[in-house]
């Protein structure tokens, strides 16, 4: 009988700083160029919303609610007014989608503009990030980012709203 040597178990291998920091810029370009998609679908969907209400001006859509009161105005002015409300909401849905908000906890930084005004001057600036580290850098690294995935997130849940509210109000209004 051969006696077989019991394979040991691999340990996994931790990525050294310099991977990680390699890593997190990769995903902070595609989460900075993901955010700058957002702010274009959101400019679109804006102008498709407004078109829209446009579109239902022009052929007076309005006037079946705003030429009666409301006990008078039937199905196509609850409907023009349901149409012309969700495209104002898809319009509000889409500026808050492009407003910036950035949040962090962090008063001074390296990599977002608001975090390297943030020093006092640029002597002071530089002279953090010379006697920083490079965890320290890559803590600061993998913050931002963090950041830009929240900021993200909020972009594309407002797109959703907004795109939603954008096709259900052109549905709508193209009923009438």
């Amino acid at each position: 009988m051969s006696s077989a040597a019991t394979p040991t178990p691999l340990t996994p291998a931790r990525p050294s700083a310099a991977n990680t920091e390699d890593f997190l810029w990769k995903v902070h370009a595609q989460l900075a160029d993901q955010i700058k998609f957002a702010d274009q679908k959101a400019g679109f969907i804006a102008v498709l919303s407004t078109g829209v209400m446009g579109g239902l001006h022009s052929v007076r859509v309005h006037e079946s609610f705003t030429q009666h009161s409301i006990g008078e105005w039937g199905w196509s002015g609850w409907a023009g007014v349901l149409a012309f409300a969700l495209l104002v909401l898809s319009l509000l849905a889409c500026f808050a989608s492009i407003a910036p908000r950035r949040r962090s906890n962090q008063k001074t930084g390296y990599i977002f503009w608001g975090g390297i005004a943030a020093h006092e001057t640029e002597q002071a600036f530089y002279q953090q990030l010379a006697a920083a580290t490079t965890d320290e850098i890559v803590a600061h690294l993998a913050n931002q980012t963090y950041g830009l995935a929240q900021i993200c997130k909020e972009k594309y849940t407002w797109l959703s709203y907004a795109i939603f509210a954008a096709v259900a109000g052109s549905e709508l209004g193209g009923f009438l």
